[in-house]
């Protein structure tokens, strides 16, 4: 069985509605997350936070699979399924309950069981992301190689009591707005562009008034100092920490003095001291990008390759053309006059846009090369790419299936996080073990009375450390605590982790910010978060 709740035209206007998010991701981040269709596999605890974190902002659509009903055990921990619902549909009252929570959004529930869905050659080609929910290894591996052959994003989920555990699988996800938190201003102090010259050339500081000199921008104080250094020392830039401290002294000594020899209050003065070290690198390629640069991807480009690698393709020649990244073209804040300010602002955004021009013409012309449409790629896209060229990511991971099947590839990181004393990673030998629990005993570790599960655990773990060649002995106690679990989810673990991988969900289908790569534990007990790549 199947079914969907479509979406109700309200006649809000969502500029309003998303007010707060379109300013994180922007309008065209907001229009990726509403033409998404992901699906859900499991409406457990955990599953149904992830959706109600992806119904709130607008998701486009949603499916949820379940062949379950409602139990007493759900309605518990479960706040979608509440007790009045028990016995019936577990897809179709989450979908219900869910959707009341934004009515832009549709929901759709298959009742089928997953193995009977999975018939269905290609059935996740339709989804822009998977996620699965509380699968035993086997059902996982399922649905992962169904995913992997599909190109279609996988997120897994698994809650199980005060541990929780979460898995991205992605063949390939290009990431042009990665919105780092510590970007360090592009002022391009080494290498002036000629415009730039011209007006900073423009600027005595000798002659100008106590008020002009005290609001001139901390570009300009950089560039004049900058000059002066070289003049004096004839090299380039400021390199070492001794450089650096004599060149900030130069800087300082330009503060006015009042009559009787006491140094006025200029803030912009104080900006330039501040943001000098940061200033005064050198203009490279991030060792990142040029990664990114040298990628194999660029050798097999065709008319079927995505924008992203054309677009990195006229990078490359743009780079060996000019010797560096386009210009970002924004200005941070400053003391400064209005006038001056949009002048020098003026100059980097019209930098930046010439560049963007030469980048797009790199593009057209490789399109032409390999049969793609030229027109395919728009100056938009030049201009968003060449603003974000700098933080340019590329996430690679491995297939869940392939982790499970070629456990040789991580023993030893493994083994060697836990010789180390990493205090998560025994939290992943124990998901994994308890996954197995349940593939073989067809429940979780201790979710049944009268049952010497502990013991049962034990052995599963013993044989797993002996498959991956484990050195290290994991602790009695994390054992034991994993079979008080029972397979348990609690709420207030749930709601964190739901909220985090929807997180994850968001950056996949807006393309923005960087996804982890590629497993998450996290533990209740220590309140953190840990990540590697497995």
């Amino acid at each position: 069985m199947s079914g969907d709740i479509a979406a109700k035209d309200n006649g809000v206007d969502k500029s309003q509605k998303y007010d707060r998010q379109l300013r994180l991701w922007g309008d065209h981040g907001q229009q990726a997350l509403e033409s998404s269709h992901v699906c859900l596999i499991n409406a457990s605890s955990v599953g149904t936070e992830i959706l109600k974190s992806l119904v709130l902002p607008g998701l486009g659509q949603f499916t949820v699979i379940d062949s379950n009903t409602v139990s007493g055990a759900d309605a518990g921990c479960n706040f979608f399924l509440p007790p009045r619902e028990i016995g019936q549909s577990r897809a179709e009252t989450a979908v219900a309950y869910l959707t009341e929570m934004n009515e832009d959004v549709t929901g759709h529930f298959v009742t089928k069981p997953l193995t009977e869905v999975l018939e269905t050659a290609g059935y996740f080609q339709s989804f822009s992301c998977v996620i699965a929910t509380q699968l035993s290894e086997t059902e996982l591996v399922t649905v992962s190689e169904a995913c992997w052959q599909s190109n279609v994003p996988l997120l897994i989920g698994h809650c199980c009591g005060l541990l929780a555990y979460a898995r991205l699988q992605v063949a390939e996800h290009c990431v042009v707005e990665a919105r780092p938190d510590n970007a360090l201003a592009d002022l391009r102090l080494d290498r002036p562009f000629p415009a730039l010259i011209d007006f900073l050339n423009t600027q005595d500081l000798s002659t100008m008034s106590k008020k002009d000199h005290s609001h001139t921008p901390y570009v300009i104080l950089l560039h004049k100092y900058l000059t002066e250094w070289k003049n004096k020392h004839g090299t380039a830039m400021p390199s070492n920490y001794k450089e650096k401290s004599e060149f900030k002294k130069m800087l300082r000594a330009g503060i006015l003095v009042n009559e009787e020899g006491v140094p006025e209050v200029e803030e912009n003065f104080d900006e330039a001291l501040d943001k000098a070290n940061a200033c005064l690198c050198p203009t490279e390629v991030p060792r990142e990008v040029q990664a990114i640069l040298e990628d194999p991807c660029l050798e097999t480009l065709s008319g079927t390759s995505s924008t992203f690698w054309v677009l990195v393709s006229a990078l490359k020649r743009f780079v060996a053309s000019e010797g560096c990244l386009p210009l970002r073209g924004t200005l941070p804040d400053m003391t400064a006059d209005s006038e001056r300010y949009i002048a020098v602002q003026r100059l980097y955004w019209t930098k930046a846009g010439e560049d963007a021009v030469s980048l797009l013409q790199y593009a057209h012309e490789i399109c032409e090369e390999v049969g793609k449409d030229p027109l395919s790629i728009t100056e938009g896209e030049a201009k968003v790419f060449c603003k974000n060229c700098a933080f340019l990511r590329v996430v690679r991971c491995r297939s869940f299936a392939d982790e499970v099947q070629k456990p040789e590839d991580i023993c030893q990181q493994i083994d060697d996080e836990l010789g180390a004393e990493n205090v998560h990673m025994p939290l992943y030998i124990m998901v994994r073990a308890a996954l197995r629990f349940r593939d073989k005993y067809q429940r979780y570790p201790g979710a049944c009375e009268g049952k010497d599960d502990l013991a049962l655990f034990k052995d599963m773990v013993a044989e797993l450390t002996k498959t991956w060649s484990l050195s290290a002995p994991l602790s009695e106690t994390s054992m034991c605590d994993m079979v008080g679990y029972r397979g348990s989810e609690l709420p207030a673990v749930t709601g964190f982790v739901g909220a985090v991988i929807a997180q994850e969900v968001i950056k996949i289908l807006t393309r923005q910010f960087v996804p982890f790569n590629n497993t998450l534990l996290y533990s209740a007990v220590l309140a953190n978060t840990a990540t590697f790549q497995l």
